[in-house]
């Protein structure tokens, strides 16, 4: 079954890379093959498990992400809605089972071979997830606990982004980048997924390594192009953040240019925030932000005034 599933993969990932995939499409079976291959994750065998994953992953990548899914029968689609959140959720809890082995301080440590195939599969879940969770599917409201759970688990790699084997933390933040942002939204309960996200980040962006500070940097910018109220409070109120971390968030901001709608939003929920004693740090937000304001404004006008002059001299071009 390993080999089966190991060459099932290697199929489903040059299928992908094919420019004309619609008549090979039709002849797969590709949730039939989607399910014997999520079954398989629960498999004892260690390697079945690992390549159960990578072969899942480039399965929903054609599934999910295709024009594959619009000819399925009504009974296969509600199959593979109700796979996406089953995956996601084992997923996770495949991811969590490496965290829990960096961070286990107890004696009945599990063993290293244990541990070093958590550390492979838990990196294999973290790039399939980037094909299950960036799809519509990964909305329904059906899929909740999965996507939700897959969602943190891989926002605490960058918790433990010390500890971790790298590459389980690169696909992490990887997949997390690609993740569309209302889907953060869709699956957020009491406090915001994106606010929590945010947060780890920014705690972490002072103290890792160059080469994590880009992706990280990456992150944070695709959660802080229109971050809401319940985001920025969600990462305020975080209990490791300092103001020191808020200070360097600001520091962060004017270096990336970040928009002056996320420097408003920071500084009237600062307001809300357990730092609304400290109001020059509201201030230097919303300063920052009427300045970005003017300067955008003056961006736009000027472009536009390109465009009239533009248009002019194509006006004049018609006469000659």
């Amino acid at each position: 079954m390993c080999k089966a599933l190991f060459a099932m993969g290697n199929i489903a990932f040059a299928i992908t890379k094919m420019k004309s995939l619609s008549e090979l499409l039709h002849k797969l079976q590709l949730v039939r093959l989607s399910e014997v291959a999520y079954k398989h994750i629960f498999d004892e065998n260690d390697k079945v498990v690992g390549n159960a994953i990578r072969t899942l992953g480039h399965l929903c990548d054609i599934l999910y992400n295709c024009d594959y899914k619009r000819t399925l029968r009504s009974c296969d689609k509600l199959a593979s809605i109700k796979l996406c959140g089953e995956a996601a959720l084992e997923l996770g809890s495949v991811i969590g089972l490496a965290i829990f082995d960096v961070t286990d301080t107890s004696s009945n440590q599990r063993s290293w071979r244990q541990r070093n195939h958590a550390k492979r599969n838990a990196w294999g879940a973290c790039n399939a997830l980037s094909s299950i969770l960036c799809s519509d599917v990964a909305r329904e409201k059906v899929n909740h606990e999965g996507v939700k759970t897959a969602l943190v688990q891989m926002i605490k790699c960058v918790q433990h982004a010390q500890s971790l084997n790298d590459k389980i933390t690169t696909g992490a933040v990887s997949t997390l980048s690609l993740v569309p942002i209302d889907t953060y939204g869709y699956h957020s309960d009491n406090q915001s997924i994106s606010g929590l996200c945010i947060a780890l980040c920014l705690i972490n962006l002072e103290t890792v390594g160059s080469s994590f500070k880009k992706l990280i940097s990456e992150l944070m910018r695709h959660h802080l192009q229109s971050p809401t109220q319940r985001d920025i409070l969600t990462c305020l109120n975080h209990a490791d953040l300092s103001i020191g971390s808020i200070q360097y968030l600001y520091g962060w901001m004017v270096a990336n240019n970040i928009d002056a709608v996320c420097f408003e939003c920071v500084g009237e929920t600062l307001k809300l925030s357990h730092y609304s004693s400290d109001v020059s740090l509201i201030q230097k937000f919303k300063s920052r932000a009427e300045r970005k304001r003017r300067d955008e404004n003056a961006a736009t006008l000027f472009h536009t005034v390109r465009s009239h002059h533009d248009d002019d001299d194509d006006s004049d071009e018609d006469e000659l």
